[in-house]
């Protein structure tokens, strides 16, 4: 007897700002902009008044978007910035840039940024936004699924570069203070919570390699067997 597995079949496209500004006169950075010090100062009225006056919250300056940087942030602000900006209409498939640990280069949706850089509880927010596409895919043709499932090989030496690096050339390195290791340690609720809203874990990823099969051949036991709880259609009888 075979068994249907299930397919994913979402062809997510880069989602770009509305109106990116390289060489805005006005302000050096998004940092400067009213936009992003009235969302990290919590004044909610004041963001909704600037919109109002005709400050798009999806803007984009030097290739950064408030909604980015509130999130690489979080330590030093909270989530408050971060609802105030959804609040206001801010999308959260913007794709944004950020740099790993190791120093490569990456670029993906706001989900993807949160999870990869362990902003823990702004990927919880995101989650809870309906406008969050969960089936997004990054540049390097990752689910929010795959980044979920992490290395530990990786947050392993992540420990290490935070203990051996001074912390200001750490925040210089990485544009916000380094996620402590319980952002890390709540990884697996965040992998659990987007396997339930339903991203297939069978989708061949970046290297053409499912979640799945990448969590198999890491040893995650728990993973697989939370897959297989959700997915029992892929156990085989042997008779």
């Amino acid at each position: 007897m075979t068994t249907s597995m299930p397919t994913f079949s979402d062809n997510t496209h880069k989602v770009k700002t509305t109106g990116d500004s390289v060489s805005d006169e006005r302000y050096g950075s998004m940092f400067d902009t009213p936009l992003y010090r009235a969302a990290v100062s919590g004044d909610c009225n004041l963001v909704k008044a600037l919109i109002e006056a005709g400050h798009d919250v999806n803007r984009s300056i030097r290739s950064h978007t408030a909604i980015e940087l509130v999130i690489n942030n979080e330590l030093r602000y909270g989530t408050r910035p971060l609802q105030i900006l959804l609040g206001a209409g801010a999308n959260p498939n913007l794709w944004v840039r950020w740099k790993d640990y190791f120093g490569n280069i990456h670029q993906g949706p706001c989900l993807h940024l949160a999870l990869a850089t362990g902003r823990i509880a702004s990927a919880k927010i995101l989650l809870s936004s309906a406008s969050t596409n969960l089936h997004a895919c990054d540049s390097a043709g990752r689910t929010a699924l795959y980044i979920s499932l992490g290395n530990e090989e990786t947050h392993g030496t992540l420990d290490a570069m935070i203990r051996e690096m001074s912390i200001l050339n750490f925040i210089a390195s990485s544009r916000g203070l380094p996620a402590p290791a319980a952002a890390w340690n709540q990884m697996p609720t965040m992998f659990y919570t987007l396997l339930s809203n339903g991203i297939c874990p069978f989708h061949k990823e970046a290297h053409e390699e499912s979640v799945f099969e990448k969590a198999c051949q890491a040893g995650q036991v728990s993973y697989v067997f939370e897959i297989i709880r959700n997915y029992p259609q892929i156990c085989i009888r042997i008779t």
